[in-house]
């Protein structure tokens, strides 16, 4: 009896009906078909209205700033670093900017029509933009585009080979959410 259950637990399950499986990844496949396609639209729509979409100019002047601080624990201390600022502006603007602050209070910030991403600020003397690392600028943007390609990609992949194994439909849909999650959390982050 305990080398049956010993022996049991080691070995594959190999009782299981192959037809139950294959309907269960089917279930699940037109499901995550479903589900890429829809992230797939939103990010590519998200992708147009940057990069394709005119964009609004808006004149602002900067209210406030706030410098944002990184501390770095080790065994040897606590070091502090300055990350960037953090501004508002008078007609309700909110963005970060990386290590550089902005010198002048009047701005121009240019923003997408649609979803109302800052992706341009500039002064009479300076180009801040590549400095923007709140909304969709930044880490988050690299995230975005990457997501946009693998869920375009992925239901591609699903909807033409019919005999992708189980690793693989795994792997599609972990890397889509892992893509989900970092730009999750690097957008409410910053």
């Amino acid at each position: 009896m305990r080398e049956t259950l010993a022996n049991s637990f080691y070995e594959p399950h190999t009782n299981r009906d192959p037809r139950m499986l294959k309907s269960l990844d089917e279930k699940y496949k037109i499901s995550t078909i479903i589900t890429l396609i829809a992230i797939s639209g939103i990010v590519n729509f998200i992708l147009v209205d940057l990069y394709v979409l005119p964009r609004q100019i808006i004149p602002d002047n900067i209210t406030s700033e706030y410098e944002i601080y990184k501390y770095n624990s080790s065994k040897f201390g606590q070091s502090k670093s300055l990350y960037g600022y953090k501004y508002y502006t008078e007609k309700g603007f909110e963005f970060t900017t990386e290590e550089k602050p902005i010198e002048e209070s009047v701005i121009k910030i240019e923003q997408t029509k649609i979803l109302k991403n800052i992706s341009d600020i500039r002064s009479s003397e300076k180009d801040y933009s590549k400095l923007i690392v709140s909304d969709l600028n930044g880490p988050s943007l690299y995230f975005l585009i990457i997501l946009a390609i693998s869920s375009s990609t992925s239901v591609i992949i699903l909807l033409k080979k019919k005999d992708l194994n189980k690793n693989g439909f795994q792997n599609i849909i972990l890397f889509n959410l892992m893509m989900l999650f970092f730009i999750g959390f690097i957008y409410y982050w910053t």
